[in-house]
């Protein structure tokens, strides 16, 4: 009993699985890879990509441009084709750089239900170019030194803003000089005429004295 129950568990797990594997195959995929005006390219690199899966898949193509792949993926699946072409570098310019340039193409091919794949014809029709500057640019001459600055002349100082005027100082010290004068011609005056009426007192004194006497 317990065989015949294993039995049947092998046999249904074997026709559940069948369909998926019936449906799976393997397909050989080719053809050639053409620049954009129609020439083969030799050693082209070609990724093909199953969609909807994680199954990716690359060659070189040959002399003759052509390439092989065998690709396990359903009946009616899509295929993602992509090529890049071998770079082409130019000479140095002027300013020592070099260009390089990269043929490009993709294309998508579907999978047969039943049959081989047909051919696939990838042309590098797009072109990818980057610039490359080897040589460093020339350094620049330094600048001249700047000329001395000249010596500035001494200037003449303006005279302070809190002094006053020198009309003010010559009538300022003309007053002084009078009043000074004046006052020295009046102790003057005053001295001279002390002294001129002290020896009149004296000789009056004196005659009045010998006529008492």
């Amino acid at each position: 009993m317990f065989r015949l129950r294993l039995t049947a568990a092998a046999a249904l797990a074997l026709v559940l699985v069948l369909p998926a594997t019936a449906l799976a195959a393997t397909f050989d995929v080719g053809g050639t890879v053409t620049d954009k005006g129609g020439a083969p390219v030799a050693g082209a690199e070609i990724t093909v990509l199953v969609q909807g899966t994680d199954t990716i898949l690359s060659t070189l193509s040959d002399e003759n441009g052509a390439w092989a792949l065998q690709v396990d993926a359903d009946p009616g699946a899509v295929l993602e084709v992509n090529g890049t072409g071998p770079g082409t570098t130019s000479e140095p310019d002027n300013d020592g750089c070099v260009t390089t340039t990269t043929g490009s193409g993709q294309v998508l091919a579907t999978l047969p239900a039943e049959g081989p794949a047909d051919p696939v014809t990838l042309a590098l029709d797009k072109e990818l170019s980057g610039i490359v500057c080897t040589e460093t640019a020339a350094p620049e001459a330094p600048a001249a030194p700047a000329a001395p600055a000249a010596p500035a002349e001494p200037g003449i100082t303006p005279p302070a803003t809190d002094t006053l005027p020198t009309t003010a100082r010559s009538a300022t010290g003309n007053a002084t000089v009078l009043l000074v004068g004046g006052l020295a011609a009046f102790i003057g005056l005053t001295v001279a005429f002390t002294t001129t009426r002290r020896p009149r007192r004296r000789v009056v004194a004196s005659r009045a004295t010998r006529r008492r006497s």
